[in-house]
Order: structure tokens, then C-alpha cells, then sequence
């Protein structure tokens, strides 16, 4: 699974660092699997808590070897937290799913006449790994078809959707055994109460006001908006004429939605009368900037404060978000040509205005992921065309701050850990290791650039309730995140956040005053 990096992590890291931009060395962080044939490949880095956790996949005489590592930063201390998670044959292999009040979650897909269609359910603390529970999903015979899905945080529960002999339905675990279960058979029969996905490009679920919000129903062919607090008894529709809801996004404690196959645009405060409609219009991709919610239909860049109103046109072609820093979104836009090869990627960056959308440096070509540091933006390999582009690059949105280091290289996706780019590399000598990349200045934590008195916030720590309050008698919103970057959905009284039900923990609260953003970090005890 590719480490999928948002806009929001970004964002936070930016503004809770602010650090400078310069180069430094670039090198093997640490060789796991000695020997120039022998590979560990790590990949799908997450972190928990200050530990970073990864996976590595090696076969080095033609069978698996599949372990769970983690790191602190150091490389005396990136160690093997388990090995040989499994050596039969499998489906998903390891896939790292979540932080659950300070836990990692992660769980192997089994296949096969031998091991059966199962799903092991994993959780570590950063000590040995539990096994919560086995989960057999025979639906799909040796397909691979009924494995756990669309995996969602709320509170202290871990959400998903998983085929069973009824159907591929809503499921909940509390990292216990007896707490993993069915929440409910919404479509009884084989047919499936819960919408299937691939992937998560569709964002088919989400945490929001305490509950996970999906796309549900009870006659098949026909799903709608639910939500669920994980019992029978609270999981309902929310509004009928939600159909195929997909792309959630929690903006100013609403949550917004396409359906129709992205083609309708709604919101919802999780009351049925507040649940409405605002447009006869797409609704794809959203990220928050800026305030606004910036959406891509058809190529086309949009923003919007959640009314119709003010929802307008940013730039035609401009194309689909793919990363922003403080001052500028990016997009890119596959642009068809009538020659060989036939299309190219362009890039724009954005600061929300029409005027300030403006095309920038080509040279990128197609990659698979940005992640943001420094107000800078990372991408490993990439395609021009038809053409593989080895290095990994550094860009600030201009053809004179796009670099290609690391030359000649073939990294993975890179990832941002106390202020370090963490990322898979290959050389002559030690085959596909850990790479690491430090910007220069980033080696330790600057909260200078939120020392601003625009708001004051207490307690600080505290044990639930935290206050608000604006010093200069301004109007603001806020947004809470964990470090993962996640946006934290909690209840919000005026000028009072409730923590009281969220995991121990740092968390970043973004704020913004209609001209900027203003970053401060809070401890829950």
C-alpha cells in the first residue's frame, strides 16, 4: 500500500516547524537486509504516538519474509518489531491501518485452499503485536473479494466493511476479540448492507460528530447516507436521496459529500432536516485551503464556503489537487494531445484566486505522491510521457526550484518524520533500503512561528475540555489534527472543544482569522 500523504500533515508540519529550506546529504539510513541481492523494501510508513512504524517485504530465496518494524529517528533504534508476519500464500499481504488510542492496527490478508480466505487482525502498543482476532470471509472464495475495507477511526473503535456469508456489512472492533463484530446486517440475505470501493479514492466513510457516516442501505443497488455509533441501535439513514454518497469532508463542523456518482453536491450537521442539497454540480477530490474547500470536476478547479453561492469556478484545466504548503495548492491536469505521446501532466499552483492560478514547472512529469516540508514539495520517481525520470525531486513550484538529488535512483514515496524525509531507495551495494533526506535547519522543533497572541488556549495540558478565546474580538474557525495529520471531528460548543473521548495525545489545532492561519499545539492527558 502506497503511503498516502495529505495536504493536511503537511500543512500542520509546515506551520508547527518552520524550518528552512536549504539542501543537506541525502544517504541509507540503515541497511536492513545486508547484501547488495538481498532487499527489504520498506514501504507503508505511518506513525503512532512519536514511533514510526514500517513494513518491509523480502524474498530472498523465493519465499516471503513480511515484518513489522519501528524507529524513533534513530537508526540504533529502527528494529524489528515482529518477523515473519506470514509466509503462506496471500491477498493484501501487511497493510498498516490505523492509530486506535495509541495503537497501531494492522492486519494480513490470507488466501487460499490451504489458509482459507481470512483476515488477521492486528494491534501493537510499539510491544510484541496482539492478534485481536481472525476474521474468515468466505463469500468471495480464493477471490479476495470479501477482505476488510475502507478502515475509519472514531473515538476509541476502528470501523470497516467486510464480506461475510450475508453480504459485505458494517464492522467494529474495540481492539478486542469479543468487541470485533457485525454492527449490523442492513441488507439481510447475501447481498450487502454497506457499497464497495475499491480502494479509498472514494472516501466511501468517515468520522464525524462521534459517528462513522458510510454508504448504507438495505435493498441492493440502492445506497444511502447512515451513520453509526456501532450498535444496532444507533446506525440509521440519515437522509433518503443520498445516493452512492462518497468524497466526505468535514468542513466547519458540516460535513460535505457528492453523490450520483460525484455528481450532486450536499451537507450535513447528521440531523436529517439539516442534510441538504446545495448544487446540481460535481463534488470530487475536496481539500481544505485557504478556508474554502477546493474541489475538481471535469478538470476543473473549484472552490466553495459550503453554499452554492459560494461555490465558483477557480480555473478550467487546471486539473485535481495533489499538495499544497502555506501559501500556494497544487494541481495537475492530464492535458490529451494529438501526437505522440499523447498527453502530458501540467502543473499549476494555486493561492485561490483565479488571478493567482498560474502554470509552473513541467518537469515533474506523472509521479505517484508529494509530501510537503519546509514549504517544499518531495515526489521520488516519476514518468515524462512514456519515459521513466529516475531521482527524486524538490520543488517550490518554479523551474528554477525544481532539483532533481539522489540522481539516477528509483525511491518510493516519501514520508515526513521529525522533520526527515523517510523513503525506499536502491544503490549497487545494498540494494532497496531505508533512505532518509533532512532539509537543512530541521533538526528539532521551532514552535516560534506560532508564538502569535492573536488567540489564548487553556487548559494546556488538560483532561477534556479545552477554551478558546480571541484576544482581538475576531471571528475564527478551527481545526483539530492528530500528528498523523488526521482531522479530529469533536463536539464544539462556541468557544469550548471536547477532548473528553478522544485517545491521550498532542494534537494541532489550525486556526484561522479570515487573513491567516495560526498553529498551536495542545497535550490531552
Amino acid at each position: 500500500m502506497k503511503t498516502k500523504i495529505t495536504k493536511l500533515i503537511a500543512i500542520t508540519l509546515l506551520a508547527f516547524l518552520g524550518l528552512s529550506n536549504y539542501l543537506c546529504a541525502q544517504t541509507l539510513f540503515k541497511d536492513l537486509n545486508p547484501g547488495a541481492s538481498f532487499h527489504s523494501q520498506p514501504d507503508q510508513f505511518m506513525e503512532v504516538n512519536g514511533t514510526m512504524y514500517f513494513h518491509t517485504n523480502t524474498g530472498n530465496s523465493g519465499g516471503y519474509w513480511h515484518a513489522l518494524w519501528k524507529s524513533d529517528g534513530t537508526a540504533a533504534n529502527t528494529v524489528v518489531l515482529k518477523d515473519s508476519i506470514i509466509s503462506t500464500a496471500v491477498g493484501g499481504v501487511v497493510t498498516l491501518r490505523a492509530n486506535v488510542n495509541g495503537s497501531l492496527f494492522f492486519s494480513v490478508n490470507k488466501a487460499g485452499v490451504t489458509a482459507g480466505d481470512t483476515t488477521h487482525l492486528w494491534k501493537t502498543d510499539g510491544t510484541v503485536p496482539v492478534l485481536i482476532k481472525t476474521l474468515p470471509h468466505p463469500g468471495y472464495p480464493g477471490t479476495g473479494g470479501g477482505y476488510p475495507q475502507n478502515f475509519t477511526v472514531v473515538g476509541n473503535k476502528l470501523f470497516f466493511d467486510m464480506w461475510q456469508y450475508n453480504g459485505r456489512e458494517l464492522w467494529v472492533t474495540d481492539g478486542t476479540a469479543s468487541g470485533t463484530m457485525e454492527v449490523i446486517d442492513l441488507n439481510p440475505g447475501n447481498n450487502g448492507g454497506t457499497l464497495k470501493y475499491g480502494g479509498s479514492e472514494g472516501k466511501p466513510m468517515v468520522s464525524f460528530k462521534g459517528k462513522v457516516y458510510f454508504s448504507g442501505g438495505t435493498t441492493l443497488g440502492l445506497y444511502e447516507l447512515y451513520s453509526s455509533d456501532g450498535t444496532v441501535g444507533g446506525t440509521s439513514l440519515v437522509k433518503s436521496g443520498t445516493a452512492n454518497p462518497e468524497n466526505f469532508i468535514v468542513y466547519q463542523n458540516q460535513l460535505y459529500f457528492g453523490t450520483n456518482g460525484g455528481t450532486k453536491f450536499w451537507k450535513t450537521d447528521g440531523t436529517t432536516a439539516g442534510t441538504i442539497k446545495i448544487a446540481d454540480s460535481a463534488f470530487n477530490k475536496a481539500t481544505i485551503f485557504a478556508n474554502k474547500m477546493f474541489f475538481t470536476t471535469n478538470g476543473k478547479l473549484w472552490k466553495s464556503d459550503g453554499t452554492a453561492s459560494g461555490t465558483t469556478l477557480v480555473m478550467d484545466s487546471a486539473g485535481t489537487v495533489i499538495g499544497a504548503n502555506n501559501n500556494f495548492l497544487f494541481t495537475s491536469y492530464m492535458k490529451t494531445l494529438t501526437a505522440p505521446p499523447y498527453y502530458e501532466t501540467r502543473y499549476w499552483k494555486s493561492d485561490g484566486t483565479t488571478a493567482g492560478t498560474v502554470r509552473i514547472s513541467d518537469t515533474l512529469g506523472v509521479h505517484a505522491s508529494f509530501v510537503v516540508l519546509n514549504n517544499k514539495m518531495y515526489t521520488g520517481l516519476t514518468m515524462i510521457g512514456s519515459t521513466q525520470i529516475k531521482g527524486f525531486w524538490e520543488t517550490d513550484g518554479t523551474d528554477a526550484g525544481t532539483i532533481k538529488f539522489i540522481p539516477n535512483s528509483s525511491p518510493g514515496n516519501p514520508f515526513v518524520f521529525k522533520n526527515t524525509l523517510f523513503f525506499s531507495n536502491t544503490d549497487a551495494t545494498s540494494g532497496v533500503e531505508l533512505w532518509s533526506y533532512t532539509p537543512a535547519g530541521s533538526s528539532g522543533i521551532n514552535e516560534t512561528v506560532s508564538s502569535d497572541d492573536f488567540i489564548n488556549i487553556y487548559p494546556n495540558p488538560s483532561t477534556g475540555i479545552v477554551k478558546i478565546e480571541s484576544r482581538e474580538n475576531k471571528n475564527y474557525s478551527v481545526q483539530i489534527y492528530n500528528l498523523l495529520g488526521e482531522e479530529i471531528n469533536l463536539n464544539q460548543r462556541f468557544n469550548e472543544l471536547d477532548f473528553s473521548n478522544s485517545p491521550k495525545g498532542i494534537y494541532l489545532l489550525r486556526v484561522y482569522d479570515g487573513t491567516k492561519f495560526h498553529i498551536r499545539k495542545i497535550v490531552i492527558q
